[in-house]
């Protein structure tokens, strides 16, 4: 279903497999909560068509809608005047809190994961290419 509210020419490198994974992890969560006794409540964070500002990043796993990957931190994203980044399209996994007994503090299990269309594209950083050992031998003696 989410595929649907990707643009045509995204939905040829859409991966699934990594949503479906967010779906296992929601699944094996609601299991164990049932067999808890300990109070939780989900935090729903969103309404569709709401702005998401950049402040908010932190508190929520975002996927891009444009190439339905999870943003990392080390990604950028451009924010508007008002701080808006996109705008939030659906909760895939809402957020989970394990209420403080006592009065003592809540504690955030899971944070909610939102599907976001930002209004710039998104730069991700490449990660570093792991070097092993012996490419690392061969490679310090190339630039010798």
């Amino acid at each position: 279903m989410l595929k649907t509210l990707l643009p045509a020419e995204q939905k040829a490198s859409f991966r699934s497999q990594e949503l479906r994974n967010i779906f296992e992890e929601g699944a094996d969560l609601a299991k164990n909560i049932r067999l808890s006794p300990a109070a939780y409540r989900y935090q729903n964070y969103c309404n569709v068509g709401e702005p998401l500002l950049g402040q908010q990043m932190d508190g929520i796993k975002v996927v891009d809608q444009a190439t339905a990957q999870l943003i990392r931190p080390s990604d950028t994203f451009i924010a508007n005047r008002d701080g808006r980044v996109g705008e939030m399209l659906c909760v895939i996994q809402p957020g989970l809190v394990r209420m403080g007994r006592n009065g003592g503090r809540n504690i955030t299990l899971v944070k909610a994961t939102i599907l976001c269309r930002f209004d710039h594209p998104v730069v991700r950083r490449r990660k570093a290419k792991k070097i092993k050992g012996e490419e690392l031998d061969s490679t310090a003696q190339r630039h010798m």
